[in-house]
């Protein structure tokens, strides 16, 4: 079965405990580093900044939720007054437990309770439906991108090929243009000569005619 993003860190020291739990739980996963194309434009070199993925299976999903919920319990309830997810509206929590794949696991995590106080009771079975209508939306989102990005590679492909044609015809065309013009010179040149060798024979016979 496929692996899929189930939250994201800014560190590894943040994913690692996490990670140490799924190990413990014999849960298999993969942590992925996430480079931004940006960082390595902008700062000019090696990208040292980076976000660790952390992606499991689909059907593992429910379980890590169970585990990281009894786990975080007593560190939510420390910072969840003074959080500034209080501040968003409902739609928004519920966005954030949309697009989990946008957010690390403490906001996802403290979405559900901030909506549960005000509440609306995220189930673990609406969040599995949410999941699979994200996870669908973005498949069809990367199927979408590798279209796209086939384009735009046999564009470039193409339109570079038509540059170095353009270049070498232009390269051939100034080769027979100075052939051309050339030619022309050497023609104009022995027009000349032609010419003066006529007017020389022309004179010489006049004077022969005279004597």
């Amino acid at each position: 079965m496929e692996y899929v993003t189930y939250t994201k860190y800014q560190t590894e020291k943040e994913a690692e405990e996490t990670i140490n739990l799924l190990n413990v739980h014999g849960i298999n996963y993969i942590a992925e580093k996430i480079y931004s194309p940006l960082d390595s434009v902008i700062i000019g070199g090696p990208v040292i900044n980076y976000s660790i993925e952390l992606k499991i299976k689909l059907t593992d999903f429910v379980k890590v939720d169970e585990i990281l919920s009894e786990i975080s319990d007593n560190n939510l309830e420390s910072v969840i007054n003074d959080h500034y997810l209080n501040n968003f509206t409902n739609e928004e929590l519920i966005e954030i437990i949309e697009k989990f794949d946008e957010w690390n696991n403490t906001d996802f995590l403290l979405a559900k309770k901030i909506l549960l106080s005000r509440g609306i009771n995220v189930s673990n079975e609406k969040v599995q439906e949410l999941r699979e209508k994200r996870l669908l939306l973005l498949s069809k989102k990367k199927s979408k991108e590798k279209i796209h990005f086939s384009y735009f590679y046999k564009l470039g492909v193409f339109l570079v090929i038509l540059g170095l044609g353009s270049l070498i015809l232009n390269y051939f065309g100034i080769k027979l243009l100075i052939i051309e013009r050339l030619g022309l010179y050497k023609g104009f040149y022995n027009n000349i000569i032609m010419t003066v060798i006529g007017l020389l024979f022309i004179i010489s016979t006049d004077k022969t005619r005279k004597h």
